[in-house]
């Protein structure tokens, strides 16, 4: 690809098609889903497992939206909220059998 070529995808002078787009991705060393996913404001994450039967990792990246990040974090706030009132409640009952 040309930098005039480029130039143009960068002044909306052409549009990409999905060749284009993997060539442009290639030349920065990404993928072109990361690319998209920039544009459409997306997070993508990067999981990794390792499996205990050493058979290998898998990883694969998958992408969310902000308003479905906004919502894990929300979710990942009341399960901390909850988790500390357990923590609570166990060391009240422990107290109280140390009691008996």
């Amino acid at each position: 690809m040309s930098v005039t070529g480029y130039g143009k995808i960068e002044r909306d002078e052409v549009s990409v098609n999905q060749d284009r787009l993997e060539e442009i991705a290639k030349v920065f060393g990404i993928n072109a889903i990361e690319i998209l996913a920039e544009e459409k404001n997306i997070q993508g994450f990067n999981i990794t497992q390792n499996n205990t039967n050493g058979t290998g990792n898998h990883s694969g990246v998958f992408y969310i939206s902000e308003k479905e990040k906004e919502l894990f974090e929300k979710l990942l706030v009341e399960k901390d909220k909850r988790i500390e009132g357990l923590e609570r409640e166990n060391d009240l009952l422990r107290e109280m059998l140390k009691g008996k």
